[in-house]
């Protein structure tokens, strides 16, 4: 003879649950009030991810799965259709239903190579007190990443890819940008050419990656090594920066830049994360140097690896 669900003890329901696949979960939240307050009470603790496509007003929600990293069961829209709910429903409704059932909820929007429906979605999740977590844009066009950085302020993750700049763009410097994190990549690979202002704009987002999907060619072009000295002369100033790493220096000159910072002490061997695993780095000669904010505020060590510059605040001397 079958138990209902809602007869059993608390710990019971919560393990039941805990052994649904999300397309089960999903469906059970949606038959009726009491499900819904049971999926939301009983799951409190688990981790959710909802995307969203707005091109195609697409979506699909996952549960995290710690025990096993890379199986996360999923439900999209398109499955939510065909099991016949939310029929007839806007998509604002049915996300207001995912917010309000599923807790622990980090918001992902994808967007391919326009940002036309973000404000639309922005709008609704402020509306309904919740935060955007990460943005992602697949292709940035020529001349529009000023506009998407403007349009993402306020989202806590920003990863835009395939993003191409050239020499005549100009950057506002005057916007300061606070994102926790921002990746942004450009699709070019000879005569690159990052604008200093745009790495000024970033001076207070806690992780920056400026990358090139392709190793630049001998004959690309980089910013001067007085600007990555500029650069640096700002952090000593003053920064949220916790985390920087680009590729858009030329490095020849790179031991000389450490004389104007003040009393830097140069690095021979380090404990820190280095984007794959935490381990000891070793570093030869003029290639790491610690620097420290002014009024005794943070440290950080500066170094070269391969191609690119990097800024680390967490780590360990040795």
């Amino acid at each position: 003879m079958s138990i209902p669900l809602q007869k059993l003890p608390y710990l019971a329901q919560k393990e039941v649950l805990s052994t649904m696949e999300m397309k089960e979960i999903f469906i059970f939240a949606t038959l009726s009030k009491k499900n819904e307050r049971l999926v939301k009470t009983c799951l409190n603790t688990k981790e959710f991810q909802l995307t969203i496509f707005p091109d195609d007003d697409y979506w699909v929600i996952k549960l995290k799965c710690l025990r096993y990293p890379g199986y996360d069961p999923e439900f999209d829209s398109e499955e939510c259709r065909q099991n016949g709910l939310f029929l007839g429903k806007t998509v604002n409704e049915v996300l207001e239903f995912i917010v309000k059932v599923f807790q622990k909820l980090k918001i992902h929007i994808h967007n391919e190579d326009n940002i036309e429906k973000f404000p639309i979605y922005s709008r609704f999740f402020k509306s309904i007190g919740v935060k955007i977590d990460k943005v992602f844009v697949d292709r940035c066009k020529q001349g529009e990443l000023q506009d998407i950085l403007k349009a993402f302020k306020g989202v806590l993750e920003v990863k835009i890819s395939s993003c191409k700049l050239e020499e005549g763009i100009q950057f506002d410097k005057t916007i300061c940008y606070h994102f926790e994190s921002i990746e942004i990549t450009t699709s070019r690979y000879m005569d690159i050419k990052w604008r200093s202002d745009l790495l000024i704009s970033l001076i207070d987002c806690r992780k920056v990656l400026l990358l090139l999907q392709i190793h630049p060619r001998p004959e690309a072009k980089f910013l001067p090594t007085e600007d990555l000295e500029a650069f640096l002369k700002r952090w000593v100033a003053g920064s949220k920066m916790e985390h920087f790493r680009t590729q858009a220096f030329d490095l020849i000159n790179f031991p000389y830049i450490f004389e104007s910072l003040g009393e830097v002490i140069p690095v021979r061997a380090a404990n820190f994360f280095d984007g794959y695993r935490e381990c000891k780095h070793e570093f030869k000669e003029d290639q790491c140097f610690l620097i420290q904010q002014k009024n005794n505020g943070p440290k950080a060590i500066v170094y070269v690896k391969y191609n690119s510059v990097n800024l680390e605040t967490d780590f360990e001397l040795i």
